[in-house]
């Protein structure tokens, strides 16, 4: 871990959350739906969370000993207690999941903005091009599931759909 003084604004809002979490367990089901590993860009913070939220889930008591216990060998107690001395209202903590949201979908947005190009560069016709860029932009609406996997059915039908039109000529 790194001196929080140096941490980017990114790093720091991932951790206030987690922060936030530590100092009021009792939030939890305010943002359970919210918030997932992929959010966390950052693999200490990343497993801190997966950690946090099985003992969140699992309804046991959650501080600074217990999470640093269950992270032993992958997080140490001194990163852990970091996290705990940041402080931060009950209040606050609404603002920065939200913070922590946008900057997953900046990640999205900014990963989406490289695959156009391989899209736009790539093989096949311009139309499958096109589908595929549009299926790609799809994917980034709000309200679309966040762990950027596809379902089985979807993928599926979907495929299925492009052999139908490739035999159609």
């Amino acid at each position: 871990m790194t001196d929080p003084m140096d941490w980017t604004v990114s790093e720091r809002v991932e951790a206030v959350v987690l922060a936030g979490l530590l100092a009021a367990p009792g939030r939890w089901d305010d943002f359970a739906d919210e918030l997932s590993p992929e959010m966390f860009a950052v693999p200490w913070l990343r497993q801190v969370f997966v950690e946090l939220r099985r003992q969140l889930e699992d309804g046991r008591g959650v501080d600074v000993l217990a999470l640093a216990n269950a992270l032993e060998g992958e997080v140490g107690l001194a990163d852990v207690t970091c996290l705990a001395t940041l402080s931060m209202s009950g209040a606050a903590l609404s603002r920065h999941v939200a913070q922590l949201i946008d900057a997953r979908r900046e990640r999205q947005l900014r990963d989406a903005a490289s695959r156009f190009a391989e899209i736009a560069e790539g093989e096949g016709s311009v139309q499958e091009r096109i589908e595929a860029a549009q299926a790609l932009l799809s994917g980034l609406d709000a309200n679309a599931p966040g762990d950027d996997w596809v379902g089985v059915d979807e993928a599926l039908r979907t495929h299925l759909a492009l052999l139908e039109r490739r035999m159609e000529g």
